[in-house]
């Protein structure tokens, strides 16, 4: 596993059980020096965060039209 500055975001980078290589945002992993607010306030009940669904609706709609 390693860490790597990608598309503006720190991503962890490792390969699965198939040997496929993942990249996740370290916000996404318990690897984060800093807790998401949303995750902290919503107890960790909420599947998304609002910005992320925000930006699935954005890229919805632009694929969309």
């Amino acid at each position: 596993m390693e860490f790597r500055r990608a598309w503006g975001r720190d991503r962890v980078v490792f390969y699965d059980e198939n040997e496929n290589l993942i990249t996740v945002p370290v916000s996404w992993t318990n690897l984060a020096q800093e807790a998401d607010p949303f995750v902290v306030l919503s107890e960790e009940r909420a599947y998304f965060r609002p910005s992320d669904l925000l930006a699935l609706v954005d890229l919805i709609k632009e694929l969309k039209s």
